[in-house]
């Protein structure tokens, strides 16, 4: 009998690291630190860390960041490293650095207007904090920082602070002015005048068929021009065709009907698009006062006139 024995890992634990490559890292980032090349050290035992967490990594990228004058940087990593060596004197070691910065930091407090509406987005540096982050004083390093309040329809309002070390600063953010037609990302921008655009079309329906009408009209006319000119009456009173008079006569019928049907459609078509451009202006002159709509009677109905910015 062979016995399966099953190992069920967490996601983080089964994530592999690589100890190799963090061992070396780590080894490159003192080598850069020896050599006084902070920045590369710092990106050394960042990475390290990041493929095998390590106290004594920690306490390497405090004293790193603290070397380039990134103080809340440094209190972070000393930070992590007592947590994760408190028996170890280097535990120790990295408390005590911890506590020496504290005073010396730069914070930021953000206060948030009350009347912001829900579903805004707090960003430092580009990360996005959440509302409980608002009213605490927040370690940050020295130097230039962008607070942003995205709200839904709202502009972006941006502030911008230069922390120095030592000090407080209070950002106090407010909703940005509204956006004219904000549309939700996920849902196509419409036409603010459906009348007009609706107006427009069906009117040019209505042009083009009248345009069709008048074609088969003429056509029609023209056959009939045929039939008179090759057919005679009978003894009977009927006409006497020959082929192509039968013919003409035939297709003389078809483009009759069809242009009386197409003149009613164009007709009806355009009629209801001069309608409805009409409701448009008529609406839009009560929002601008430039707008007119003028209604005169004659002998034959009334006159419409038009006039405004359209």
């Amino acid at each position: 009998m062979v016995a399966t024995a099953i190992t069920l890992l967490s996601p983080n634990a089964a994530r592999a690291a690589d100890p190799v490559t963090a061992e070396a890292l780590f080894r490159a980032g003192r080598d850069a630190m020896d050599a006084g090349n902070y920045e590369q050290a710092c990106e050394r035992f960042t990475e390290s860390q990041r493929l095998e967490p390590a106290g004594g990594t920690l306490l390497n990228l405090g004293e790193c960041h603290e070397a380039l004058g990134h103080l809340a940087s440094a209190w972070q990593s000393y930070l992590g490293a007592a947590e994760a060596l408190p028996e170890d004197p280097r535990g120790t070691y990295a408390d005590r650095k911890r506590r020496e910065l504290e005073p010396r930091l730069a914070r930021v407090t953000i206060e948030l207007d009350p009347s912001s509406p829900s579903g805004c987005d707090i960003a430092r540096d580009g990360s996005v904090l959440g509302r409980g982050a608002t009213k605490v004083p927040l370690p940050v390093d020295a130097g230039h920082h962008i607070f942003e309040l995205r709200c839904p329809g709202r502009s972006v309002r941006t502030i911008a602070v230069t922390s120095v070390d030592g000090t407080s600063a209070t950002v106090k953010l407010s909703p940005g002015d509204p956006v004219a037609d904000a549309t939700s990302p996920n849902e196509p921008a419409s036409s603010g005048r459906p009348f007009l655009v609706s107006g427009l079309v069906i009117g040019g329906v209505g042009l083009i068929a009248l345009a069709a009408g008048t074609a088969t009209g003429v056509l029609a006319i023209d056959r009939k021009g045929i039939v008179d000119e090759v057919c005679s009456p009978g003894a009977n009173g009927r006409l006497q065709c020959p082929p192509t008079g039968v013919d003409a006569a035939s297709e003389g019928s078809t483009f009759a009907t069809v242009s009386t049907a197409t003149f009613i459609v164009g007709g009806v078509a355009l009629a209801t698009g001069v309608a409805l451009v009409v409701v448009d202006v008529v609406q839009g002159s009560a929002a601008d006062p430039a707008v007119r709509v003028g209604v005169a009677p004659t002998e034959d109905g009334a006159f419409v006139s038009l006039t405004g910015r359209f």
